[in-house]
């Protein structure tokens, strides 16, 4: 998973902020991050013909799932969260392997 980190510009501190780097979202369940993690932003792009449907799970000891879509053919789907805790951090799951291009963004 490449996820590079930044410090937003504050000078004084403040929130280390994670990105992943745009990349498939596989057709198996993947761990993304495996501790405490505020997800504020994901974007996922269907580059298929097909709908493909894409579940973010946390990873609390009953798993629950935050997002469960189909994503249109050719489409894009993105949301905005102010800082959604990822009990002990996030899975996602594409229901097709090389169809969904997924990013996110949080601290």
């Amino acid at each position: 998973m490449l996820v590079s980190t930044y410090s937003p510009a504050n000078p004084t501190g403040g929130i280390t902020e994670a990105e992943c780097l745009p990349q498939y979202i596989p057709n198996v369940l993947t761990t993304v991050l495996n501790s405490n993690f505020h997800l504020t932003e994901f974007v996922f792009a269907n580059v298929t013909a097909a709908g493909v449907t894409v579940t973010i799970s946390d990873l609390q000891p009953a798993p629950l799932a935050l997002f469960n879509v189909t994503i249109p053919a050719n489409s894009t789907v993105s949301a905005v969260f102010r800082g959604r805790l990822m009990l002990n951090g996030f899975t996602w799951l594409a229901g097709t392997s090389n169809a969904v291009v997924g990013s996110f963004r949080g601290y």
